[in-house]
């Protein structure tokens, strides 16, 4: 038996353990899964560091680092990798400008007039000739090759675009005429047939040589020597002197036993 008041208040403590067994109120002991992490602020650190770019990712590893140490706080932190994305955005932008410049870069190197033809050319009178008598072989002066695409166009934006250039004796093209242009006294012209560049004519006035080393006053025999090949329609050296040489892709004319002309297509 026990004193009434005693009695009473053993009762009262019963009630309270009993209601608090049902009611789930929490103990007074460290629950780790509801306290502030401290790897949390570190990771908020390194979403901070998403607006600097290249120094995000960094700044985002602290807050790995504390998820190690609080948990589940940490982890938020480290998830905010902003940084990451920021430095995609700035190689992004580099690499716009870098291929802006490469744009603009191929556009100078590519450069062609309205009418679709490449950036005008305006050769020399010294230029070298380089020759291959072998069939269907391409040859070139200067820069300028007998396998260009050129339509007449071409010859008379040289004419606007290159000092000393004019037409040869009339032949301005048109129906039954061919589009001559020359230069260096005309020792050097360029023709044009059925509107496309076709040939390139040198005599006395072009001070260049062959890629053989030949030149405008070269005797017959060496001349021979070097490019012995001529076709069957050719007319030998006569008694005055004359010669003219035909090839698979040129002719050469002789006066007085040396070169006088040289034509190549």
């Amino acid at each position: 038996m026990c004193n009434k008041h005693l009695c009473n208040l053993l009762g009262f403590v019963v009630i309270y353990l009993m209601l608090a067994g049902l009611t789930g109120c929490p103990s007074p002991s460290t629950d780790t899964e509801n306290l502030p992490a401290q790897g949390g602020s570190a990771g908020l650190a390194g979403s901070a560091g998403s607006s600097t770019g290249g120094n995000a990712g960094a700044t985002a590893n602290g807050g790995s680092g504390g998820a190690d140490d609080a948990g589940l706080g940490g982890e938020a932190g480290s998830s905010g990798t902003g940084g990451s994305a920021g430095t995609s955005t700035g190689g992004s932008a580099g690499q716009a400008g870098s291929d802006a410049g490469d744009d603009a870069s191929s556009d100078a190197e590519n450069d062609v007039s309205s009418d679709g033809n490449p950036g005008i050319i305006c050769p020399s009178c010294d230029e070298l000739l380089t020759w291959d008598t072998t069939q269907f072989k391409h040859s070139s002066y200067g820069k300028i090759s007998t396998s260009a695409t050129w339509d007449d166009s071409y010859a008379w934006q040289m004419l606007n675009t290159c000092p000393g250039w004019s037409i040869v004796d009339g032949h301005e093209g048109g129906t039954g005429d061919t589009l001559e242009i020359g230069e260096c006294g005309n020792g050097v012209v360029l023709r044009w047939a059925f509107d496309s560049f076709s040939s390139v004519q040198l005599s006395q006035g072009w001070t260049g040589k062959t890629d053989t080393n030949l030149a405008i006053g070269t005797s017959y025999q060496a001349f021979l020597q070097v490019y012995p090949d001529y076709t069957s329609n050719s007319m030998l050296l006569d008694a005055s002197g004359y010669a003219m040489l035909t090839y698979a892709n040129g002719m050469a004319i002789f006066k007085n036993s040396v070169l006088s002309e040289l034509t190549v297509w």
